[in-house]
């Protein structure tokens, strides 16, 4: 990683010239995790797993994790954001996996984004001290979300109704 420069200086509470060359180079080092998931908007099952990045490669495996957890049997018609990790040659093959992408600038149409916004609104007034005690905390929140409240912040009634007409 390329060590970025701090370019300023207080003196005698302002800032001196930024032309004055920087006094100490730092180092930021960034450390995250991902959570991937999926939310069934009729019973309210879910599916989530944690992944080190956020890339094509990491969706299609953990595509390949859930399938197994799930009845063969089964067309799973996924509801995407159209990021662009959800797209691409790499994702073409998956067996019983439908990708339908909303469009980009419509979040409001897909349930998954009302689901994440209230782990953010449970998350916002917890302190934490390390990543992996962040990571612990939302594992164990996502476990214990119920299908009924699943299925209230996910189940859209346009997509149900939708659903419910395409089967009948």
């Amino acid at each position: 990683m390329k060590p970025a420069s701090v370019c300023c200086r207080l003196c005698g509470g302002g800032l001196r010239d930024s032309r004055i060359q920087p006094i100490k180079r730092a180092e930021y080092c960034f450390e995250n995790f991902y959570v991937y998931g999926l939310t069934e908007i009729l019973s309210g099952e879910k599916f989530f797993w944690e992944l080190p990045s956020v890339n094509g490669k990491c969706f299609k495996l953990f595509l390949r994790e859930f399938l197994p957890t799930s009845n063969k049997n089964t067309l799973h018609l996924i509801f995407l954001d159209n990021a662009s990790f959800h797209s691409g040659k790499s994702l073409e093959a998956i067996a019983k996996v439908v990708l339908i992408n909303f469009p980009a600038s419509a979040p409001k149409l897909n349930p998954t984004e009302r689901f994440w916004r209230d782990l953010k609104d449970w998350l916002a007034g917890k302190e934490m001290r390390s990543l992996r005690e962040l990571s612990d905390l939302m594992m164990e929140k996502l476990r214990n979300y119920s299908e009924e409240k699943i299925k209230s912040l996910t189940g859209y009634q346009y997509l149900v109704t939708a659903y419910q007409e395409a089967i009948a």
